[in-house]
């Protein structure tokens, strides 16, 4: 709905307000992905997040220990990602949400393996 989509838009604003400020972004980032869950109109979606909580945003496990440009870098990726899955949400473009969301978790997981990796973190 548009009261839905209105919703996401203002957590995905409130992802670039933490970036602008040099935050992490974690909590902004698990609304974003909550207020998703909660526009399927699935419960169990939001359920899941919530028990999973903000350990699925690994980001704040490897934060302090990646680098200025790394973690920068990783933000804009990210909501470069979110950007993609808010586009296709506003369009109504259904498939093309779900893709973007599957392209980002699994992105995301490749990201953070690799920083791991770098980081001696298995």
């Amino acid at each position: 709905s548009p009261a839905q989509v209105r919703k996401i838009e203002e957590r995905f604003e409130a992802i670039e307000s933490a970036i602008g400020r040099g935050e992490n972004a974690v909590d902004q980032d698990f609304a974003f992905h909550c207020e998703i869950a909660d526009a399927t109109g699935n419960p169990q979606f939001r359920r899941f997040l919530e028990y999973l909580g903000r350990f699925i945003i690994p980001r704040q496990t490897v934060w302090g220990s990646a680098t200025p440009d790394v973690s920068r870098n990783h933000l804009r990726t990210f909501q470069q990602e979110h950007a993609q899955i808010l586009d296709a949400i506003r369009s109504g473009a259904v498939t093309q949400a779900r893709a973007a969301m599957q392209r980002h978790l699994l992105n995301s997981r490749k990201r953070y393996q690799q920083i791991a990796a770098k980081l001696g973190v298995e």
